[in-house]
């Protein structure tokens, strides 16, 4: 017996006919009759007289289905506790580029709230993805990043869009080496002192916020020695192990550089400056988690571009 077997004896004693019955469950008749006497032949007794007048219970029979409709209602029940845990489920979505300050604010939040009824979902992508997805509707949150020259076509885009969005910072990339590297005793270093070094470039190249030594001053040096990487633990690991090595980066949580080994020169040269925008759908309204992610953002920002 399985709960088939009690939806197909209550449908029966619905309808009083095994014909109509069948066109109800979309079954074939004779089908439907073998499982009625199977589970007859299994129970020991007639569930059904079958009669002139269509299938009638037994006294037996009519326990049966009137117990068969209590465990189904009683399962349903069950299944609606499933689905009112599901409804109370908060969740927290952002996709954002690359910036450690952007996933420190994201463990602060995840810190914060502790509770297991919150499901968080967190991606980084470069600028075209970040659009592309937000506006799928995959994600609550974006985070988007441009150059400070392209803010009005960066702005009117998204309005298009129907989004709505509001500045979180502007800065120019930083200098992100090892700690004991040549360099460390500098205050600030030159697009000179780095043609010594060898360049980590993080991300892909054709993306707009890839930064690389030929955007910073097309008339520096030419760099000979370049590293394309695509992982961020395995750029944060060539840093950590190797002495000459740097990457133009967003500025960088400092528990997170001391981690690793690291450190931050400003580069005199480097007049290439860049926004990062929040921004969500017009219709969407912030959520106690989204406000609570706002603040540590901000908190973050403060930590990481005080240098």
């Amino acid at each position: 017996m399985n709960l088939q077997h009690l939806k197909y004896v209550i449908e029966i004693a619905n309808s009083g006919s095994i014909n109509k019955a069948a066109e109800v469950l979309f079954m074939a008749q004779p089908n439907l009759s073998r499982a009625v006497r199977e589970l007859e032949s299994e129970l020991g007794y007639t569930i059904f007289d079958r009669t002139s007048k269509g299938m009638i219970p037994t006294t037996e029979g009519a326990a049966f289905v009137t117990t068969a409709r209590r465990i189904l209602k009683e399962i349903d029940s069950i299944a609606e506790i499933g689905k009112q845990e599901c409804s109370s489920k908060k969740s927290f979505s952002l996709i954002a580029p690359y910036a450690s300050y952007i996933s420190d604010a994201f463990v602060e939040l995840v810190k914060c709230v502790g509770d297991e009824n919150t499901e968080f979902t967190f991606k980084e992508n470069p600028p075209l993805g970040v659009v592309k997805a937000m506006t799928a509707g995959e994600f609550k949150l974006g985070i988007l990043r441009y150059y400070s020259a392209q803010e009005n076509n960066t702005l009117h885009a998204l309005s298009d869009k129907d989004f709505s969005y509001e500045l979180i910072t502007e800065f120019n990339y930083t200098v992100l080496m090892n700690a004991e590297n040549p360099l460390a005793e500098k205050e600030e270093v030159s697009m000179v002192d780095l043609k010594s070094q060898s360049e980590l470039i993080y991300g892909y190249v054709n993306s707009p916020t890839t930064v690389n030594h030929f955007m910073i001053n097309d008339d520096a040096p030419k760099q000979d020695h370049r590293i394309f990487v695509y992982e961020k633990e395995v750029l944060l690991s060539l840093l950590s192990e190797k002495k000459d090595l740097y990457v133009w980066t967003a500025p960088m949580p400092e528990k997170l550089m001391k981690r690793y080994g690291l450190i931050q020169k400003r580069c005199t040269e480097n007049k290439l400056f860049f926004k990062d925008i929040l921004f969500y759908k017009k219709d969407y309204h912030l959520t106690e988690l989204d406000k609570l992610f706002i603040t540590e953002l901000i908190n973050s920002k403060r930590r990481c571009f005080d240098i």
